[in-house]
């Protein structure tokens, strides 16, 4: 099956961010410019929201608002979305990454499983060390989030638990490593 993703840079060197909303509005508005590949998988930066504004994963408030965006950009372009954004559960923050689908329901979710040391000074939790893969119409995809390249074990384990396609929801693009990765694992990434 030929699944079409696409995938958005954020990069700073052409533009600014003073909120969250300028990111927002920079994804869909190059999802309105790709609309007419019509892709089925669409995959976001770490943390994206929050690239090139000064806000710490503890003080975050609008989790909700950037899930509802995510929510409906995929209903109207039908394509499903992954990406991390910071989410708070018991008390606690993680890095999380998102999968919605093409009617815009969260179908699963990854928690990065190893935060830097910046990361976890501001405040974010590492995830569960065995999250699973998720079931689309696909088949099962799993995700890792930037530093999580660093630990192969973790790939490997999507993998054998049928993971075909793994979506690296990163700033950092890991280049050799992820070739290697997806090689090894026989997954795509």
């Amino acid at each position: 099956m030929k699944v079409k993703v696409a995938t958005i840079s954020m990069a700073l060197e052409y533009r600014k961010a003073n909120k969250v909303e300028d990111n927002l509005k920079y994804v869909e508005d190059l999802m309105e410019e790709i609309k007419d590949i019509k892709p089925d998988i669409l995959a976001l930066p770490e943390v994206f929201p929050y690239i090139g504004v000064p806000v710490k994963a503890r003080d975050f408030q609008d989790i909700e608002e950037v899930k509802a965006f995510l929510s409906e950009l995929a209903k109207k372009h039908q394509v499903y979305i992954g990406g991390s954004i910071y989410d708070r559960r018991e008390g606690k923050v993680f890095n999380t990454c998102f999968l919605f689908n093409r009617k815009g329901k969260i179908v699963g979710k990854y928690d990065k499983i190893h935060p830097t040391e910046p990361e976890m000074e501001d405040g974010v939790y590492p995830g569960a060390e065995e999250q699973e893969p998720i079931d689309t119409e696909f088949g099962k995809i799993g995700f890792q989030i930037c530093f999580d390249a660093n630990w192969h074990l973790y790939w490997k384990k999507l993998a054998d638990k049928g993971a075909k396609m793994i979506i690296f929801s990163s700033a950092y693009p890991a280049g050799r490593i992820l070739n290697s990765i997806a090689l090894l694992n026989n997954v795509y990434v």
